[in-house]
């Protein structure tokens, strides 16, 4: 599987495992060609072993929608922790990992047709200044809320998605604690975990 330009593959490439052991790896200023290649075969987030311990248990009562899943990593170990969880992506890249289902959808067809089916919902890493975060945002009423990627001002999102989380939805303290307790980022990445609830279901989408 070949890395992204201009990094080549890497010979001993990085593989999610526990905090301890990927801490001085990826805070390391050479651990740039690891990230890119970690980046296609897993995704932007740096999977620890611990993490995905905590995300179960935030998430061990609820069904779950990974919207904009891309490899999938992320859906097919918290299916291996039993979490009934599903994911969506339009590039259906999932099918990389094995995991109980990928809806093929866009995110708008996500957001309006299978969104409402599920109780929580992760967003990890949407894309730069495009509207999907905001729509996914726009959509969700009574659903636990899991964004993961950087604020405002970073490369995730666009400024109007982090205009209505901040005027619409209730961070949920504890639990953006507990999942970033043993989160890791590139060096030079700022990206984070954080839980929402919404303040208040729009009445257009009740």
């Amino acid at each position: 599987m070949n890395s992204f330009y201009p990094y080549p593959v890497d010979r001993k490439p990085l593989k999610p495992s526990s905090y301890a052991k990927l801490k001085d790896v990826v805070t390391k200023f050479n651990s740039i060609h690891k990230m890119f290649d970690y980046r296609h075969r897993y995704g932007f987030v740096v999977i620890t072993n611990e993490l995905i311990n905590s995300l179960a248990r935030v998430l061990q009562s609820h069904s779950v929608l990974d919207v904009g899943s891309g490899t999938g990593y992320l859906t097919y170990r918290l299916a291996q922790k039993g979490i009934n969880i599903e994911a969506c992506d339009i590039d259906k890249t999932g099918d990389t990992y094995s995991f109980n289902k990928i809806w093929q959808l866009d995110h708008n067809k996500c957001a309006t047709e299978i969104m409402h089916n599920y109780s929580a919902v992760i967003l990890s890493w949407p894309p730069y200044d495009e509207s999907m975060a905001l729509t996914i945002a726009e959509h969700v009423t009574t659903q636990l809320f899991i964004y993961q990627g950087e604020w405002l001002g970073g490369c995730t999102a666009d400024d109007a998605f982090f205009d209505y989380l901040t005027n619409n939805f209730d961070e949920q303290p504890s639990l953006t604690k507990l999942l970033n307790e043993y989160h890791l980022q590139f060096m030079g990445v700022h990206d984070h975990w954080s839980v929402y609830r919404r303040k208040r279901v729009p009445r257009r989408i009740k």
